[in-house]
């Protein structure tokens, strides 16, 4: 499974299945924090989508998502 830092949008990214999924990035960062992964249900913005679709070889849009 591939995860990708997206420092301008704070998070972590992954998608397994088509199921967009995001953790937060610690700051300070801790060996003693567990990652906290969740499915993205209301996307940041279009731009986020872009970014991510652009990594993944994805076609996500704010229209797929039922939080938005």
């Amino acid at each position: 499974m591939r995860i990708e830092k997206l420092e301008n949008f704070g998070c972590y990214v992954l998608v397994d299945e088509s199921v967009l999924c995001a953790a937060p990035i610690l700051d300070p960062p801790s060996k003693d924090t567990p990652v906290s992964w969740g499915e993205v249900t209301a996307p940041q913005s279009q731009e986020f989508l872009d970014t991510v679709n652009s990594l993944f070889g994805t076609n996500f849009k704010m229209t797929d998502f039922a939080g938005r």
